[in-house]
């Protein structure tokens, strides 16, 4: 039995780890050695539980990241840019259906993109949504971009599209009409002044252009949507 201060009898050993007096210059594994097992159960739980769950609880969750990236890739099939317009979230669901189907598409592996969050009006340009447009183009990731007359004509002026009669039968450009778009004799987009099709997929403008980006990797699918909005 040990005696406490006033001489009384304690419940605890003389050679309790209460009255240990604790060498530093002993290293961690030395004195892992000579802990009973409560001692280094308890040692555990006080100094590294925490750790071992903090780092636990990271892995799993980097676990998880890394398997939702895998499981939802889709390899983009077509890319579409609206500007300044913002479809119906009914209708551009329709609309990425039907497109699907049209181009013999798997939902688990394909995908149709259509992007309608690039605003340049009201005020000025938003230099992220520039950046990220000129990004998806130089990437050669963007195949169609649907803009108001305006903003269509500053990317004509930059080159942006191609010339629709390199990509389109000369029958169908004639089938096509006045709403064929030129400049210098090259045309290089469509009107879609009340299109249905346009009207369908939720949109709101009522007189935009559509153009097939000139280093687009996937022109046959563009030209699948151009013949989806002029059946």
């Amino acid at each position: 039995m040990a005696i406490d201060v006033k001489n009384r009898k304690t419940k605890l050993d003389e050679d309790a780890s209460i009255y240990a007096v604790r060498d530093e210059n002993k290293s961690e594994r030395q004195r892992w050695s000579e802990m009973t097992k409560a001692e280094r159960r308890r040692h555990f739980k006080e100094y590294y539980l925490r750790v071992v769950i903090v780092v636990a609880l990271a892995a799993a969750a980097f676990g998880y990241m890394v398997y939702d990236a895998v499981v939802s890739y889709r390899n983009q099939e077509l890319s579409i840019a609206i500007i300044n317009d913002v479809l119906e979230e009914e209708g551009k669901e329709a609309f990425v259906n039907e497109m699907m189907e049209r181009l013999a598409l798997d939902p688990k592996k394909d995908e149709v993109a259509v992007s309608d969050d690039f605003m340049m009006t009201g005020g000025g340009v938003d230099a992220t949504t520039l950046q990220r447009l000129t990004a998806l183009i130089f990437s050669e990731t963007l195949d169609v971009i649907v803009a108001d007359e305006g903003t269509f004509e500053t990317y004509i002026e930059n080159g942006t599209f191609c010339d629709l009669s390199e990509v389109l039968a000369p029958e169908t450009l004639e089938r096509y009409g006045d709403c064929v778009h030129e400049v210098n004799g090259r045309p290089v987009g469509m009107w879609l002044r009340d299109n249905e099709a346009y009207k369908g997929m939720g949109a709101h403008q009522t007189d935009p252009l559509v153009g097939i980006v000139n280093n687009s990797k996937r022109v046959p699918n563009a030209v699948a949507f151009m013949e989806y909005l002029f059946p």
